[in-house]
């Protein structure tokens, strides 16, 4: 399946710039938070347990510090997979 999974573990800081592609990410915090996660200007610091949906084209950009106990899951659907399967979205 044309399905990515991006299993995240880090202790060093990180940024992720500002980007966008087509797919649908699912990110999923197993522990720790993620500092901050800004999708189209809008901010969520996610922890332990959090779901952040972000939707295919929406501009997003992700602020990670330094944390030996963050572990998250980035799940990354393409748009075209979810059209095929259900063509009225």
């Amino acid at each position: 399946m044309p399905i990515k999974i991006i299993y995240h573990t880090s202790n060093e800081r990180d940024f992720v710039p500002k980007h966008w592609h087509d797919s649908i990410e699912i990110s999923y915090v197993l522990s720790g938070k993620i500092d901050k996660i800004n999708v189209e200007g809008i901010e969520f610091s996610p922890e332990k347990g959090d779901i952040v949906l972000i939707n295919s084209n929406a501009i997003h950009y992700f602020w990670l510090d330094q944390s030996e106990s963050r572990k998250a899951v980035t799940i990354l659907i393409p748009h075209d997979l979810i059209k095929t399967n259900y063509p009225d979205i």
